[in-house]
């Protein structure tokens, strides 16, 4: 039998200053390279995350939540309005 790995702890996020990776990716001045390398991702990644393509990962939505100052159900709802057709 494996050792237990330790829980990680849960942190509050700071307070949301963007309502979501797109608005903060064309406020800021971030590219999305520059974003992907703080996070640990690729920029095609970032891209895809921002229209809505996709949903990440908690570690990876946790990292751009913290990162971008972004709520973490921002990208759920980026991915349904994605998937109903909308901007």
């Amino acid at each position: 039998m494996s050792p237990k790995r330790p829980r990680r702890r849960l942190t509050r996020l700071p307070a949301a200053r963007y309502s979501d990776l797109a608005s903060y990716l064309a406020l800021s001045g971030d590219t999305q390279v520059q974003l992907a390398r703080r996070v640990k991702s690729t920029q095609s990644h970032i891209s895809r995350l921002a229209k809505g393509a996709i949903v990440p990962r908690p570690l990876l939505a946790e990292r751009l939540a913290r990162h971008a100052q972004i709520p973490l159900d921002s990208f759920v709802r980026a991915n349904l309005a994605y998937r109903n057709g909308r901007p």
